[in-house]
């Protein structure tokens, strides 16, 4: 393996990829991105090399992060799932390559530029195996049950599953060549030769029968195995054809392992144990260093004196970064990836509040929606698959706990009141306030004292999703409409209803009302427009969209719905005119990537949720009056003067609003040489003076990155 890098042509196309890349994130008519959160799934593997740890993390895709600077880790690239149905799988990366398999294909990326991973080859395999090893044009996979599968990647347009390994007693995971022969490591270890990938040979074996391994390393001549029940077993592989048992470190359970110098690190209950094995035949224990609160820390790397541990959901950041350079007694210094799941967004004022299966719900502060921020930590001990709030209360429902209600009075500090489970017998999905009482799937509760819902009764002509307006709710499923009568919302009275045209795929994802019209996000079929002038004869009018559209949302003569298509990065959000509601017009686009959950218009912003993001967009036609910005700045890196400089020059550059800006220098083979500054920045000018004076003459470049923008210059010192 090597350290990713640049060279000088490298540069020229990060530089041609860098503007293609912010061009396409920036395709857009009539909106404008102001303020983005994100939040990170699970993290389902993780490498580091050097000071670039990439991750896998659910719909987010590759992630890499730069911890040259281990205490402020910075994301500089990622690449984007082009198939969003499947959370990640894993990622392997051998050189400067990386590969990516998801449940049914699999992406090769170059990341010779980490800044811009770009995919080179596709694959489409069914239940393509897991590539978790590469040697040569032989790629080794796992299955879903974790068995080892010996894959032809010589061409890329024709992967194939070429062989199984004869003799395994179990799982089995690929930990290196030995020599010219290939370890595997899962219950014992076995040794084979693979010089005919299509007919591998079992030439050695160990332990094959005893031990139920976890994961496994190979560093030397030692093979690492934590087993199940066993702790880690130790293994001398020097001699391929006769591996040892030499040691154990018995640590009472399994978890990953990652080894650093002459020190084993496992990832074991709330924490780590610590291990020194410089004579791996002898290991000593040294002692535990805790990182999570609740449960078991999961996925560890580790390289040079930096570890990353991917921790449990109970957290609020995801990943936790240590300083190992004295093992015994590491030393965290960061966490990144704040941890969630999102699904609805709904709004209470100024506050908006969105659905997080993993974290329970997250309040946002929308005093200003072009600087959302946060407001504390996740809240709730559980997940939330739909959120509803009236007045100072919010009313969560969680598939398993049921419905949880907590005060809002302070969204910075909510306040858990209560739960209503039913005797476990209660799995709410969905949830809508209508008058004084919630709707919560089939079930009715009264809200006359809002901290203490109480159950009424149940209903089975409720749906599944509902919207409350003019009077009446709106309810969708599958392909048909449903309007009720809610006078009384403890007794809802069906009075209308239409089917949808059919589709293959045609099932309803979302629902908005303006005026009198339904707009139904239809998936396979568009965006359908039901006509609800007369509530008792609702019909389908008209559609607008084409396929895979799964959010919609409106206000006044203006619809936004969200259409995801073949090529990932051609996903839209559209902007409509309802000024002829039957016939909308599109005056408006932004391009994106990510997968969408949820959106609503907000005044004259769309707010939008994605799994991993949460949105803010600046929309033309629902701005009442057109203005100018706030400041006449651009995002600009100017010329720096002088230039050539010896030894000092000066650095300008303009941001249009208040916003993060790193500025970093590389040099010709556009290896980072340094970071000059990272931190937030008001709108405006802004200048600072680089010393050259520690740099040898030649070339170099200075990079400016804030939010989605990036710009070069080039320097030259001359000594």
């Amino acid at each position: 393996m090597r350290t990713p890098c640049l060279s000088k042509c490298g540069l020229i196309v990060m530089l041609f990829l860098a503007v293609w890349k912010v061009g396409q994130a920036q395709d857009s008519l009539g909106m404008r991105c102001l303020t983005t959160l994100e939040y990170w799934d699970h993290v389902s593997s993780i490498q580091m090399i050097d000071s670039f740890a990439y991750m896998c993390s659910g719909y987010l895709g590759l992630r890499i992060m730069d911890l040259s600077d281990p205490a402020n880790p910075v994301e500089i690239g990622r690449s984007p799932w082009s198939r969003w149905d499947y959370l990640s799988c894993g990622v392997y990366v051998n050189d400067s390559l990386a590969y990516i398999t998801y449940l049914n294909d699999g992406s090769v990326l170059d990341i010779s530029d980490p800044t811009s991973p770009r995919e080179i080859h596709h694959w489409d395999l069914v239940y393509s195996p897991v590539i978790v090893f590469v040697h040569g044009n032989v790629a080794i996979g796992l299955n879903e049950e974790e068995y080892p599968r010996i894959m032809d990647i010589s061409d890329w347009n024709n992967v194939l599953v070429t062989s199984t390994f004869p003799g395994l007693t179990g799982p089995s995971h690929p930990v290196g060549m030995v020599g010219n022969y290939l370890c595997l490591a899962g219950w014992g270890v076995e040794m084979y030769d693979i010089s005919d990938p299509r007919n591998p040979v079992l030439v050695a074996v160990v332990d094959d029968t005893v031990y139920t391994g976890w994961s496994a390393k190979l560093s030397g001549n030692y093979v690492y195995l934590s087993t199940v029940s066993n702790g880690v077993r130790i293994y001398d592989v020097s001699d391929p054809l006769h591996p040892v048992a030499v040691a154990v470190c018995d640590t009472n359970g399994c978890g990953d392992i990652s080894i650093s110098a002459s020190h084993l690190f496992i990832s074991k209950g709330l924490g780590l144990h610590i291990w020194d094995i410089t004579d791996p035949t002898h290991p000593v224990f040294t002692g535990e260093y805790p990182l999570s609160l609740a449960n078991p820390t999961t996925w560890i790397a580790s390289s040079g004196n930096l570890l990353c541990a991917a921790l449990d959901f109970s957290e609020n950041h995801r990943v936790a970064v240590l300083d190992i350079s004295n093992a015994a007694s590491p030393l965290e210094v960061s966490r990144f990836g704040k941890m969630g799941f999102l699904g609805r967004v709904v709004i209470n004022e100024t506050t908006g509040y969105l659905s997080d299966i993993y974290a329970g719900f997250h309040a946002i502060d929308l005093t200003d929606p072009s600087r959302a921020i946060e407001l504390g930590r996740p809240f709730g001990s559980s997940g939330f698959d739909d959120i509803a709030v009236r007045g100072d209360y919010l009313y969560g429902v969680d598939h398993y706990y049921g419905l949880i209600t907590y005060s809002v009075a302070n969204p910075a500090n909510p306040e858990s009141l209560n739960c209503w489970q039913n005797g476990g017998n209660f799995r709410p999905t969905a949830i809508t306030i209508v008058g004084d009482y919630a709707w919560v799937n089939s079930y009715i509760f009264s809200l006359a004292n809002p901290a203490s819902p109480v159950f009424v009764d149940s209903s089975s002509v409720i749906g599944s999703d509902f919207r409350a307006a003019n009077g009446y709710v709106y309810s969708v499923a599958d392909r048909y409409f449903f309007i009720y009568n809610a006078p009384n919302p403890a007794v809802p009275e069906l009075i209308g209803s239409c089917t949808m045209p059919f589709y293959l795929g045609g099932t309803a994802k979302d629902l908005a009302i303006a005026g009198d019209y339904a707009y139904v996000a239809y998936y396979a079929g568009g965006v359908q427009i039901i006509d609800i002038a007369d509530p008792e004869h609702p019909a389908v009018v008209g559609s607008v969209g084409a396929n895979w559209v799964t959010a919609v949302a409106a206000s006044g003569n203006t619809m936004a719905f969200y259409q995801e298509v073949s090529n990932y990065q051609q996903s839209m959000i559209y902007i409509m005119d309802l000024t002829d509601p039957v016939h909308p017009q599109y005056i408006g686009h932004y391009n994106i990537f990510e997968d969408m959950s949820d959106m609503e218009i907000y005044g004259s912003y769309l707010l939008t949720v994605s799994p991993d993001k949460f949105a803010v967009y600046q929309v033309d036609a629902l701005s009442p009056v057109q203005t100018s910005p706030e400041t006449p700045y651009e995002f600009t890196l100017y010329p720096c003067y002088p230039n050539p400089f010896n030894p000092n020059t000066v650095i300008r550059f303009s941001l249009p609003y208040t916003q993060q800006a790193k500025l970093t220098i590389y040099d010709a083979t556009g290896r980072q040489v340094k970071v000059l500054v990272n931190e937030l920045f008001n709108a405006g000018e802004h200048s600072m003076t680089f010393d050259g004076s520690e740099l040898a003459s030649g070339v170099y470049f200075i990079r400016l990155k804030a939010d989605n923008h990036m710009q070069i210059e080039k320097l030259v010192l001359l000594k």
